[in-house]
């Protein structure tokens, strides 16, 4: 579904030379797959997710998501009816008054019929648990709430592809949860294709490949699993392991006989519970 060849990307700077986001990146994302992209600030993650949508362009190379080119602007329209993203803070893409008018809004330009908008809102709604809000002026929701209305406005167009750009950096905990059980049920239910930007490893674990960037390279690409593995030293790349699987690596050091992988607390107790 996205394929680049030799992508090379640099932001403009007139007054000096600098030095590549990308330089020569190969990369293929397949349909249906969850893929999580992670890396210290400055890595390219987010100038990835820009070049799929079209909203930056290569000066080198090739990228196409589902055969067009997102830097010609006779096709970039066509990815971004494709294409959906979401970004780190909702409120930049908050645009209605309430919450089923911000719905409205996107559907609308698409030219859809009223039974058509109708059918689409009341789905997107309930995928998010949103169907009791839809009245509710977007001003009074709550941070977890807008994040779930960017995602229902990106899920009513009805994409192939749904990028999530640092979703969950502005929330809490619990709702950093919650938004992951939906992203995780939206995967499952509807075979979406997922691109997960995070700093967040935690996240990451029940992906279906995670893709670690440094200074515009993918240096790692594997199955959550593989990517933690204690070789991998990620602290190179300025990443730490999620807490469950840093805990499980500690506790195998020290002789404790666990089963491998363990990804998530529940596979940490189960594990233990079965010594």
């Amino acid at each position: 579904m996205i394929e680049c060849k030799d992508l090379l990307f640099r932001y403009p700077d007139y007054k000096r030379n600098v030095t590549p986001v990308f330089e020569g990146l190969d990369l293929t994302i397949r349909k249906g797959e969850w893929v999580a992209i992670v890396g210290s600030n400055g890595s390219g993650k987010s100038t990835f997710a820009r070049l799929v949508n079209g909203l930056l362009k290569p000066k080198k190379g090739t990228i196409r998501v589902f055969g067009l080119n997102p830097a010609d602007d006779c096709e970039v329209w066509q990815v971004r009816q494709k294409v959906q993203m979401v970004f780190q803070n909702p409120e930049n893409q908050i645009v209605g008054a309430t919450v089923r008018e911000d719905l409205i809004f996107g559907l609308e330009n698409l030219g859809l019929s009223r039974e058509e908008i109708d059918q689409r809102i009341e789905w997107a709604l309930v995928q998010t648990g949103l169907s009791a809000y839809q009245h509710e002026m977007t001003e009074h929701l709550s941070g977890g709430q807008k994040q779930r209305l960017a995602i229902a406005a990106a899920l009513a167009m009805k994409p192939q592809i749904l990028i999530l750009d640092e979703a969950t950096a502005m929330l809490d905990l619990r709702a950093r949860r919650d938004l992951l059980r939906l992203i995780q049920t939206l995967h499952q239910e509807h075979h979406i294709t997922l691109l997960t930007i995070t700093h967040h490893l935690e996240e990451t674990v029940h992906c279906d490949r995670v893709l670690v960037f440094h200074h515009g390279e993918v240096v790692l690409d594997g199955t959550p699993a593989d990517i933690f593995s204690p070789e991998n030293e990620l602290y190179k790349y300025g990443l730490s392991l999620p807490p469950v699987v840093h805990l499980a690596h500690e506790l195998r050091k020290n002789g404790v006989p666990l089963s491998f992988p363990i990804m998530t607390e529940e596979d940490l107790v189960n594990a233990l519970c079965s010594l």
